[in-house]
């Protein structure tokens, strides 16, 4: 049995997304940040893991093609996470058809900012948070970014609930997986 492809953009649409200086990426499914943790990501000390890991509903990832911009989407530096939604909205209403644009799960941040890493040699955005959709304690979002040169990505809730040093990076996937985003991912054990 040969395993499906995962879902990605068109041709055409990919041309045009590249045209516009959109990136590309497979996604894999299943990620978590403890699975990305336990294979070596550079995560900046354990204090997520400890003390909100449990507390967390996160979710995981779906298998696909990603398209990203290496930036958060502009405006949205400083605003409430639901205000950065609906600019991502907004966003949406320019881009090509079939094309979803998303805020993704914190692991999808992380896995992609060490894609961008390996592929380019530097993180796409330093010093400062995506907002994610994962949520600790049913109140506060958690927020992904890069902070200095070793052991650099930082995952933590965003308690405060408004953006100071938060944007959000939108990511761009193929239609056929707006229906499937984002699955709850197994809670931790213990």
């Amino acid at each position: 049995m040969v395993d499906a492809a995962p879902p990605s953009f068109a041709s055409a649409v990919r041309a045009a997304l590249a045209a516009d200086g959109w990136l590309f990426a497979d996604l894999p499914a299943g990620l978590t940040l403890e699975g990305l943790r336990a294979s070596g990501a550079p995560f900046k000390g354990e204090r997520y893991f400890t003390r909100f890991a449990r507390e967390t509903l996160e979710y995981t990832t779906v298998a696909a093609q990603v398209a990203y911009r290496p930036a958060l989407l502009p405006g949205t530096l400083g605003l409430r996470f639901e205000d950065a939604l609906a600019r991502l909205e907004r966003l949406a209403d320019h881009l090509p058809p079939g094309v979803v644009a998303t805020a993704a799960p914190a692991a999808a941040y992380i896995w992609l900012f060490e894609a961008h890493h390996a592929r380019y040699g530097a993180y796409p955005f330093v010093q400062c948070y995506t907002w994610a959709v994962d949520c600790y304690q049913g109140r506060a979002r958690l927020v992904v970014g890069v902070f200095g040169r070793h052991r650099p990505l930082l995952v933590a809730p965003h308690t405060e609930g408004y953006g100071a040093g938060v944007g959000l990076w939108p990511l761009l996937l193929p239609g056929a997986v707006a229906d499937a985003l984002w699955p709850p991912a197994p809670r931790p054990e213990g």
